[in-house]
């Protein structure tokens, strides 16, 4: 089969869209939601476990207050109510969160024991519009494909349809992980992550990528904290998205007397965000153990420098990273919208609008590495004459670059190179300042023809320092969807 040429799954899902009268949609694939995880199996026929309860309308468990009831009329949300049990297995135990797309939610798989790997999963149920049904189905394809190739990648275990009262959802489940990095960073009071621990997560992502641009031909678009899981470390507690993060408050307040001014407005701006960040990550259980702070690092004055921690808790050593959410994921081969990446971790040639590829990977790996390590963003504004033909490719280049290459609106700029940056300002010893820059750097090429692939980061010393450590192992295979009215 060539590269452009559509599989057998691709043609055989798009005969099952929305009532079977329509083609494919054209929806942006920015319409595309948030990838969750867990259980295998396509077979059998959706039935309420309360058949006695009307699903017409939706009640507390369906709807919190951050979604509002807005959305729960035909072609949006599908009501949900705990116990309810979907495809004759998935049982309804509560809310996960919610996105602008679908709600998600905790259910236990009543097909297998407790000793099982998947007895919990994360159940994401999709709007019934049929943009949202075929952005899922685009979406599944892309995690099969990335199943198959990755054991570092969130697995699909299991999709159907179910029919209620507003239209014919796609669901999806997926492996249930623990918390997102977007949690540990919070944890850590924005003051950093231990080195040790940011590497293990940074190698389980880099052979993420690195299966997903070469073996499987997906570029994922949108890295950043929210969408890297960690493994649970023990049985999920059922409890509402409110609680998880009310406790993730909590954790983080107690640790924020020393926090700089920006840092304290991130930390606002992160909890205002977690309700629709949840669709994009399942947040921990309450059991899931917290990242201590480092006690041994001493926070300077509130407007001054934050030293990072090096030592790791034992506790934390037998977590893996994976990577989650393939909603905004493309094929190498096959882009569907130059609209990529979150802001923060957005290259070069997305910012300008030129042509991209695998590369924007790894320069948000590597603005992510960064912000763990340090808690803060990164941001290196440092041109020199090889930017100058990327500042001039893009599509959006004239609103940015003059004809020189140069910015248009920002004259001044006090140069800091980053070697300098990690240990001047956030206290790294200077090899490990050193060692850390030059594997970063090297991700941070403007060119991205120049950029370093994941392969080529794996080989590197600040990688082979954790390379002998045991790699995870995950699997199943996977049925096709099927269609599974109300009983």
């Amino acid at each position: 089969m060539s590269a452009g040429e559509p599989s057998h799954l691709e043609r055989d899902l798009t005969a099952l869209s929305i009532d079977g009268a329509h083609g494919k949609g054209t929806a942006e694939r920015g319409q595309r939601s948030a990838a969750l995880s867990s259980s295998n199996d396509g077979s059998g026929t959706t039935h309420d476990a309360d058949s006695d309860h009307d699903d017409s309308q939706a009640d507390d468990d369906s709807v919190s207050c951050e979604e509002g009831s807005d959305g729960y009329k035909p072609g949006g949300y599908h009501p949900v109510r705990v116990g309810q049990v979907y495809n004759r297995r998935y049982r309804i135990e509560s809310k996960l969160g919610w996105g602008h797309f679908s709600t998600v939610w905790l259910a236990t798989d009543t097909t297998v024991d407790d000793a099982h790997q998947h007895r919990h999963v994360a159940l994401k149920i999709q709007k019934s519009a049929e943009h949202y049904t075929e952005a899922a189905l685009d979406e599944i394809e892309l995690l099969r494909r990335a199943g198959s190739a990755s054991e570092h990648v969130v697995r699909l275990l299991d999709f159907f349809y179910h029919v209620g009262p507003n239209g014919r959802h796609m669901c999806m489940v997926f492996e249930l992980l623990g918390e997102n990095l977007l949690s540990l960073i919070k944890k850590s009071g924005y003051r950093g992550i231990p080195l040790p621990r940011v590497q293990r997560m940074t190698r389980d992502i880099l052979l993420a990528l690195h299966d997903l641009h070469t073996d499987a031909q997906i570029i994922h678009t949108d890295i950043k904290p929210e969408n890297i899981l960690l493994t649970r470390t023990s049985a999920p507690v059922v409890s509402s998205l409110p609680q998880a993060i009310a406790s993730l408050e909590v954790d983080a307040d107690k640790q924020a007397p020393a926090l700089s001014k920006s840092q304290k407005q991130r930390l606002r701006k992160k909890k205002a965000k977690m309700g629709a960040a949840a669709a994009a990550a399942v947040p921990p259980p309450p059991s899931e153990p917290a990242l201590e702070p480092d006690t041994d690092s001493k926070a300077s004055d509130a407007e001054g420098p934050v030293p990072v921690s090096h030592a790791m808790p034992s506790s934390s050593l037998p977590q893996r990273a994976k990577l989650a959410d393939l909603g905004n994921a493309c094929w190498t081969y096959k882009h569907f919208t130059s609209d990529i990446t979150t802001r923060q971790y957005r290259s070069p040639e997305a910012i300008v609008g030129a042509p991209y590829g695998p590369p924007v990977d790894i320069w948000a790996l590597a603005a992510l590495v960064f912000e763990l390590i340090t808690g803060d963003y990164l941001f290196d504004p440092k041109a020199d004459s090889r930017k100058r033909a990327i500042t001039q490719d893009g599509s959006h280049s004239k609103e940015f670059f003059t004809r020189k290459g140069l910015l248009r609106n920002i004259h001044d700029l006090e140069f800091w190179a980053l070697p300098d940056v990690l240990v001047e300002k956030y206290k790294l010893a200077g090899d490990q300042g050193a060692t850390l820059a030059s594997f970063l750097l090297p991700m941070l090429e403007l060119d991205p023809r120049k950029r370093a692939t994941a392969e080529q980061c794996l080989q590197h010393a600040w990688m082979q320092e954790v390379a002998g450590e045991e790699e995870s192992v995950a699997g199943n295979v996977i049925d096709e969807p099927t269609d599974t009215p109300v009983q």
